[in-house]
């Protein structure tokens, strides 16, 4: 009896601490959505919707060319970084000799801040340009490679992850057919976990699109991106085009959240299917 009082207490306090927590999360997103449709010449009495600030932003050429910028950048860092962590995790499956190596070498990265990663990437391209002439300014190529510093442990673990959890089985079946590594890679292998690969990149994609600190670091003059733009605003306080982009914002993060949650369940069925299949054959 006394057992049972003391679990119910146990799930009443666990069970405000979620709602408290889901309050605090979500009700600053659901005040950005609503001053994005609110009429300014209706806000201080009664809540009319409007989508005068969705006009005024697509009005906005900084903006708009900040959104193409940060869309180059957050497309170049997730693609080679998902490159470079599929052929580290390729390697570290394969060849076990180089595991710890590999995996020491790529899930440091993310034990660091990000603020860390924008200094010591500042201070490196300060000396390339110093011994090197390289790099002339802090554009995207800049940008993109600190991204990619932060990111790519991201990409090494997921996709390792996957090929763990391959049955050899499919490939042990094809090696037996006459299939050559390259073969088994390319049309066996690569096919199974490419649902996870393109996983990955969403994830790196939306961790791009929204980096700040390691951006403001590694972006020189005439280089904006979204973050930096919405920052820097926020200076002279909120500006309701940003509401509008943020809303934007939120939609499509969550549409690619949606998609990475899908290939992710796709993966998984895909997997589990070839497995049962090598299984019984």
């Amino acid at each position: 009896m006394h057992t049972n009082y003391i679990n119910k207490k146990q799930s009443i306090f666990a069970e405000t601490l979620f709602y408290i927590g889901f309050v605090l999360l979500y009700t600053p997103i659901v005040l950005v959505i609503f001053n994005a449709f609110c009429d300014p010449s209706s806000c201080d009495k009664c809540y009319k919707p409007s989508l005068i600030w969705f006009k005024a932003l697509f009005r906005n050429t900084e903006i708009l060319s900040a959104i193409i910028t940060s869309l180059k950048i957050s497309t170049l860092s997730a693609t080679i970084s998902t490159l470079i962590g599929f052929t580290a995790a390729t390697l570290s499956t394969k060849k076990k000799r180089n595991k710890n190596w590999l995996d020491r070498s790529f899930l440091s990265p993310s034990l660091i801040p990000d603020i860390t990663v924008g200094i010591s990437m500042l201070l490196f391209f300060m000396y390339t340009h110093k011994y090197l002439s390289w790099p002339k300014q802090y554009n995207i190529t800049t940008i993109v490679i600190g991204h990619i510093m932060s990111t790519i442990a991201y990409s090494y673990i997921n996709i390792k992850t996957t090929l763990n959890a391959c049955d050899t089985v499919i490939e042990d079946a094809a090696k037996d057919l006459g299939a050559s590594q390259m073969q088994i890679l390319f049309k066996v292998t690569l096919p199974i976990i490419m649902p996870s690969i393109l996983s990955c990149w969403v994830f790196i994609f939306t961790l791009s699109l929204d980096d700040l600190i390691i951006t403001s670091f590694l972006s020189g003059p005439g280089t904006n991106t979204i973050t930096t733009i919405i920052f820097s605003s926020l200076r002279t306080g909120i500006d309701p085009v940003i509401n509008a982009f943020s809303t934007l914002f939120i939609f499509v993060i969550s549409c690619l959240m949606i998609v990475q949650l899908l290939l992710k369940n796709i993966n998984t069925k895909k997997t589990d299917n070839k497995s049962s299949y090598a299984n019984e054959q």
